[in-house]
């Protein structure tokens, strides 16, 4: 359950990266703020709490709240949801739940859909991080329905990746290949295809432990051969040289496997 909670924070860490094509530097989030007013100082804001969750929780939280409270100022209720669901992802257990409730709070009240049913995905997260997949379903299952009504393809494709891992926590794999089948062929059409190994992986360790390596190398060619040349050393080629690693140790190519462990190494 841990490993799988690990990666699948990965997975959140992109949640909020569908509308920025482009990975934006601290430096240049700061002038932006500086530069802008209103609603447009607050999406900057929450995209630096976003930057800054992959190294400094402090900071993190810290522009999280910012925005939330320049949010209240404005009633922009997008910013305020984003801000919270910044801010929860620093958090654990309760305090990250309670965060979360008040983002679905705010999403209904707003008629914000789309962040309705993401917040209401990301606390089934939390339950399932916590052992209780049972409440994580009944979570997801309630943010279904928002997120296909919403439209939104990257949020949508995020949750059947939960879902699908759920159905592997309860072993019915047949249900868990549908959903993983489904958030793929979701993100094969979005044009940013750094999301697509976050799926890739998780279908080649489906194929992989019923012994079909040939399809489980196949989608880890197939996302590896879509991300962008200026990709091939970060996070996402990590994550499939780690799966990409385990099938061959598998196999028994234990050289190679070491060296595809050792870089992705420094990503995890």
């Amino acid at each position: 359950m841990m490993g799988k909670s690990i990666f699948l924070l990965t997975s959140l860490f992109f949640a909020y990266c569908l509308c920025g094509a482009q990975n934006q530097s601290i430096d240049s989030l700061k002038k932006r703020i500086l530069n802008s007013e209103k609603e447009k100082k607050v999406d900057a804001m929450n995209r630096l709490s976003l930057e800054f969750s992959r190294t400094d929780k402090t900071e993190s939280i810290a522009w999280a709240k910012k925005a939330f409270n320049l949010s209240a100022e404005l009633d922009y209720a997008k910013g305020k949801i984003e801000a919270l669901v910044n801010e929860a992802r620093m958090y654990e257990g309760n305090q990250q739940k309670k965060q979360y409730q008040l983002a679905i709070a705010i999403s209904r009240k707003s008629n914000e859909v789309a962040l309705e049913g993401y917040s209401m995905t990301c606390l089934g997260f939390n339950y399932y991080n916590g052992g209780q997949p049972d409440s994580a379903i009944y979570f997801y299952t309630k943010a279904l329905p928002l997120l296909e009504k919403a439209q939104q393809p990257y949020y949508l494709s995020f949750l059947y990746i939960t879902i699908a891992d759920y159905y592997g926590t309860v072993d019915q794999p047949a249900l868990q290949l549908e959903y993983l089948k489904k958030s793929w062929d979701i993100r094969l059409k979005l044009p940013e295809k750094l999301y697509l190994p976050h799926v890739g992986v998780r279908l080649a360790a489906f194929y992989s432990k019923r012994r079909d390596i040939d399809k489980a190398l196949a989608y880890l060619d197939r996302a590896q051969a879509n991300l962008a040349s200026d990709t091939l050393n970060n996070g996402e080629i990590s994550i499939i040289n780690k799966q990409r690693a385990s099938i061959l140790a598998k196999e028994g190519y234990l050289v190679k496997a070491l060296q595809l462990f050792n870089q992705s190494k420094k990503f995890f």
